[in-house]
């Protein structure tokens, strides 16, 4: 037997030990090893599938996404190639490339399984939910031993905020013991149940080598446990690390100063980690200017610590309020959106959660402003002398005659007119009225040693939201989320010449009046031509008030802050809460927590419990 045949019979040997290179880190060795047993091969699907994703690893994805096209070309009877087109089109965000494969390959692989689940993936992606819906369903009661139909019933259900949404949980809770991988569906539902619930005991260690669980438990383990105590954990850096412990240390080293450092100095000393895309994004995203200078000419400390508090707040039960919304939901051409918009609308008492919070861990507020489209709510419910600092300020106090008179309802035009209130003081903290303060906020969370104001914004990678341009080319008609963040990243790298890697928390904003009103008279050029059209939010949407922190770093007018801090003791709840939420929230005692929304009854009973914490 030649060396060729040889190499042919022993594929799989070929495939394990390039896994095996791919765990250790020896990323460039495995793309050699590949190269050299293709050359000795005669043409092998799974050699050359491996061959192109050892390249999409390193982020080569141009000759990653040619060697997947060729697949098409060598092996045009197995569906297979075309699956692995799909995915990596999926992983790397070329939607319109998988609308297009789906298009030509419907009539004749259609009935395929994995086509199905192509199909249901991008139906999600563009939020077209009733028909991934539908075809889900359809799906599971045709495969209904497969995780995958489960999982993305799950996320379209969660995505689409039905009021119904825990009895959804519930049935699929039923079903689960038919289905095969089950255990991939009843951690999905665990962490859903219990959110940062911790599942991590100190003196076990965590299974870094095949424990599927890593990143939850990791999460977990720093939303639980104080910052010192991460030093038990240093036993994760004693033995060389597999490619899924590098990612979930990557993916989790946000929450935790000391294993970040660990982190870098264990890259530092394994050179070969430095290859693989995911290190590469992690490093350009935790550099230490973050991508925006950490020097800036001039610092600009406050002259005290005096911060107010400004929120943005609207009722969906107020007639007038809906009246008006509904005539402008009928004049927009984006109406796919129409029923998402009306969710962001709606209120269930958060604001009286909220405020009550402020009244506990942070009564040193020098004054609150809650903006409002005409509207107003009894603050009885707060003490007497904390009444006195809330004052309510109508959208025609600070924004122009020409958008009020149409009416604005969309969040990110109205918080591109905040710092324009009368009376505002110089630092202030814009919080959604879904952001609760869960412990005392401290001027040392606030400011620096020199009374600079910090920033909350975290480490945040744009090249995701590239999917954008995708997006908006194959449904137009819908407004994404997306686009505000792309925007405001696109016009700042070109109005500045800077990329910045810093993003939202999606918790409280720390602002600076100066730092607004200098971007705003920059920028308001941009912004009139489209973005202050979108009276309700649309794709020509700008993140104002992420652009505001970003030029406030560029100038001096804020430095970051401690994100790792901001990062561990911060808890967003998506849908729903449990009672194993409340527990946790009444333990760790979060810096802040997000509850973006909850409709059903139970939620509210136990949110009404949190309140009366906060009253009793």
């Amino acid at each position: 037997m030649n060396s060729r045949q040889n190499i042919n019979t022993k594929i799989d040997e070929c495939i394990k030990e390039l896994n095996q290179l791919v765990q250790k880190g020896d990323l460039l060795q495995a793309i050699k090893k590949a190269e050299y047993y293709i050359s000795q091969s005669s043409r092998n699907f799974e050699l050359l599938q491996k061959y192109a994703f050892l390249h999409e690893l390193t982020g080569n994805i141009e000759i990653a996404g040619l060697l997947n096209i060729s697949l098409q070309y060598y092996f045009p009877q197995r569906f297979e190639a075309k699956v692995a087109l799909l995915n990596f089109c999926f992983r790397n965000q070329q939607l319109k490339k998988v609308a297009n494969k789906l298009k030509q390959w419907r009539a004749k692989y259609g009935r395929e399984k994995q086509f199905i689940e192509s199909e249901i993936k991008l139906l999600k992606t563009l939020w077209k939910y009733d028909e991934a819906k539908a075809i889900t369903e359809q799906y599971i009661q045709q495969f209904p031993k497969e995780a995958f139909g489960y999982l993305q019933l799950l996320n379209i259900s969660s995505n689409s905020r039905p009021n119904n949404y825990r009895q959804i949980l519930e049935s699929i809770v039923q079903k689960k013991p038919t289905i095969q991988h089950g255990f991939r569906v009843q951690r999905t539902l665990n962490q859903v149940k219990s959110t940062y619930v911790n599942t991590f005991q100190p003196d076990t260690y965590l299974q870094f080598t095949y424990h599927e669980n890593t990143q939850q438990q990791l999460k977990s383990y720093f939303i639980k446990n104080a910052p010192e105590e991460d030093k038990k954990l240093q036993y994760v850096f004693i033995k060389p690390l597999n490619i899924r412990a590098i990612r979930a240390l990557a993916t989790t080293a946000i929450f935790s100063q000391y294993i970040h450092q660990k982190l870098l100095a264990y890259i530092d000393e394994h050179q070969q980690w430095k290859t693989y895309q995911l290190i590469k994004e992690y490093l350009a995203i935790t550099t230490k200017n973050m991508g925006i200078t950490s020097q800036p000419e001039k610092l600009h400390p406050q002259p005290n610590k005096k911060v107010d508090i400004v929120y943005a707040w609207c009722d969906n039960n107020d007639p007038n309020f809906r009246t008006k919304l509904n005539r402008l939901l009928g004049e927009t051409v984006q109406r796919a959106s129409s029923s998402n918009d009306k969710f962001r609308y709606q209120q269930i008492g958060e604001i009286k959660l909220s405020l009550l919070s402020v009244q506990q861990y942070f009564p040193q507020v020098n004054h609150i402003y809650i903006v409002t489209n005409q509207q107003q709510f009894d603050v009885s419910f707060l003490k007497p002398s904390f009444q006195n600092k809330i004052r309510f300020v109508d959208h025609t106090e600070i924004m122009p005659k020409n958008l009020t008179d149409r009416g604005v309802f969309n969040s990110n035009l109205i918080e591109t007119f905040v710092w324009k209130i009368p009376g505002l003081n110089e630092c202030f903290l814009y919080l959604n009225d879904d952001v609760i303060l869960g412990d005392d906020l401290k001027n040392e969370h606030l400011f620096n040693t020199e009374n600079v104001p910090f920033t909350t914004l975290i480490p945040h990678h744009f090249e995701k939201h590239k999917v954008t341009k995708d997006l908006l080319a194959l449904t137009p008609e819908t407004a994404f989320w997306q686009p505000c963040m792309f925007n405001a990243h696109r016009q700042f790298i070109k109005h500045f010449k800077v990329e910045p890697h810093l993003g939202p928390l999606h918790q409280i904003m720390i602002m600076t009046k100066s730092s607004c009103r200098e971007l705003f008279n920059l920028m308001k050029p941009t912004w009139q031509q489209a973005f202050f059209k979108d009276a309700i939010r649309g794709n020509n949407s700008v993140y104002t008030v992420m652009m505001y922190n970003w030029y406030a770093l560029l100038k001096g007018y804020q430095v970051l802050g401690p994100y790792h801090l901001y990062r561990r003791r911060s808890l967003y709840f998506h849908n729903e809460i449990y009672a194993e939420n409340v527990a946790t929230i009444r333990e760790v005692k979060p810096l802040f927590y997000c509850l973006n929304y909850i409709a059903d009854a139970i939620s509210k009973k136990l949110m009404k419990e949190l309140i009366g914490d906060l009253i009793s």
